[in-house]
């Protein structure tokens, strides 16, 4: 009796109209039982996923696994585009069905030909194209007419479809915004306000400074959004989605296809205040960009360091490492700094301690002798298993010489003797590496604790190569980083801790004297 899988699907735009997921299997088992019938032995159902690419479909793909392992017979779908709606998956499956010798089917076409998969994956695809084109019109269409598409914006609430009404309350804290930042109060300072009075987000969450400042270009961030001086702007962005990912990757449109509506009704700041905000913006975005023109380095421990208070990372500002959160939202407490310079030198330090403690030398001595004398194992066992084949192809040329010696001679003949001492050539050269006095050669050649030590002592320029420029000083860089799992610091008892966690068996112990090192963080 034939084996029977059934496939269903929805995707997010079909939840109003498109039929449940049971009537589709409902439906699918019926087609079944008048094809004659059969077991149904797998059912697979993605709920509100697109067609468009199969990549984002776990029950999708699960099917694929079972249909490679024959797992079923045949499969049933109501459509095939509940399969696949584009040209490339509907070939794609067809192909490994073909291959694994399981049947297509679906209510509507009855079994799938590669015709059937080739039009079909076609015109799915093709639909997919005109319902973008119409749901863009449909937008365009919106806008023209007074309305607003798209979700919630700060500052308004959505009445109906496509219309929104200013929030009054919200709009108190766009207007003190744009009069603070106009007054020449920076970002940073006014998120820190808006969060220490308990002023929720636009998300419900803390403020940042990037909800204010946003991206000038894409007119996004509470600062360069038009729509609070009653102007809206559409058709900014496009989205496409990624063949081989099938994600929604935004791409700006470009401004002479930018729609704009004026709303005066919704403006919540005056075209002055907004003139005068855009014009400090300007000025402060040419100082950034004239700032941006010598690119600087990467520091050595970018990335590495935390705060002790929230957890959060602490980022580079001028000559001094200082917790993120503190910058970008004011949340955190600890407004303190690390020097970059002293706090690279005590970590240098600490890293080049912890590399020369003969405790952790011997045991990295013990380590990689004992992987040594792995592999040579491997190569002893690999050893007798070369000379085997050795032997047979030994054998085997022995056998067409003796061929050739006996008038049997032929261009086939001969150049399969000479694959074969090819072969032979080439195994050969593997077995002196597996000889017993190569591997007492490799043995001889593990570094003793005593030269391990000196090694590492004599390196007392560490801090000079790692910030060299070339290409070795920054392979060097990577290593050097590569021993580091982490940085804390902040204030304790009053004094500022620094903490490092390394990756070199546990806790680097910093060099001198530990209590020095963990309490001379003061504010300089």
């Amino acid at each position: 009796m034939k084996r029977w899988a059934i496939y269903a699907r929805y995707s997010d735009e079909e939840k109003q109209n498109a039929k449940s997921i049971d009537d589709q299997v409902h439906e699918c088992r019926a087609e079944i039982a008048r094809k004659g019938g059969g077991d149904v032995v797998l059912t697979f159902a993605d709920a509100g996923k697109s067609g468009f690419h199969t990549a984002q479909r776990p029950q999708y793909l699960a099917m694929v696994r079972a249909l490679k392992e024959r797992g079923f017979d045949a499969l049933m779908a109501e459509d095939t585009d509940r399969l696949a709606r584009s040209l490339k998956e509907m070939a794609s499956l067809h192909d490994i069905a073909e291959y694994a010798g399981v049947e297509l089917w679906t209510i509507v076409d009855g079994r799938l030909t590669m015709m059937h998969a080739a039009w079909k994956g076609i015109s799915g695809q093709d639909f997919l194209r005109n319902l973008a084109v119409k749901t863009r019109r449909g937008l365009i269409g919106v806008v023209k007419r007074g309305g607003i598409p798209g979700g919630r914006c700060y500052g308004y609430d959505v009445a109906g479809t496509a219309k929104r009404t200013v929030n009054e309350g919200e709009a108190t804290i766009v207007r003190r915004i744009f009069h603070e930042y106009s007054a020449g109060k920076s970002p940073r300072k006014i998120v820190a306000d808006l969060n220490r009075e308990g002023v929720p987000g636009p998300r419900g969450g803390l403020w940042r400074v990037s909800t204010l400042i946003g991206n000038p270009k894409r007119l996004n961030g509470t600062l360069n959004n038009p729509i609070y001086r009653g102007r809206l702007t559409f058709n900014r962005q496009s989205f496409r989605k990624d063949p081989e990912t099938g994600r929604r990757i935004a791409r700006e449109n470009p401004a002479d296809l930018w729609i704009y509506e004026e709303h005066p009704d919704l403006a919540i700041v005056d075209v002055d205040l907004w003139d005068e905000v855009q014009r400090r913006r300007a000025n402060n975005l040419r100082g950034l960009r004239k700032l941006g023109e010598f690119r600087r380095p990467q520091s050595l421990l970018s990335g590495l360091i935390r705060c002790r208070v929230c957890g959060g990372p602490m980022t580079k500002a001028g000559a001094y490492y200082r917790c993120a959160e503190r910058l970008n939202s004011g949340a955190c407490s600890n407004g303190n700094g690390l020097a970059v310079e002293r706090v690279e030198k005590i970590t240098i330090e600490a890293v080049r301690a912890a590399l020369q403690d003969p405790i952790l030398i011997a045991r990295f001595q013990k380590v990689f002798r004992e992987e040594v004398e792995r592999q040579l194992a491997v190569r002893r066992a690999g050893a007798g298993e070369i000379r085997k084949k050795l032997a047979e192809l030994d054998r085997k040329i022995a056998n067409l010489t003796r061929s050739l010696e006996t008038g049997l001679d032929s261009q086939a003949v001969r150049e399969r003797l000479h694959d074969l001492e090819y072969d032979r050539h080439q195994l050969a050269a593997e077995l002196p590496n597996a000889e017993p006095k190569a591997q007492e050669k490799v043995r001889r050649m593990i570094p003793e604790t005593h030269s391990l030590a000196a090694a590492m002592s004599a390196n007392q320029n560490l801090a000079v190569v790692l910030a060299g420029k070339d290409t070795e000083a920054l392979k060097l860089r990577e290593d050097f980083r590569s021993t580091i799992a982490e940085i804390r610091s902040g204030p304790v008892d009053g004094r500022m801790t620094l903490e490092v966690d390394g990756k070199v068996r546990g806790l680097l112990q910093a060099a001198g004297d530990p209590e020095h090192v963990r309490h001379c963080w003061l504010r300089e």
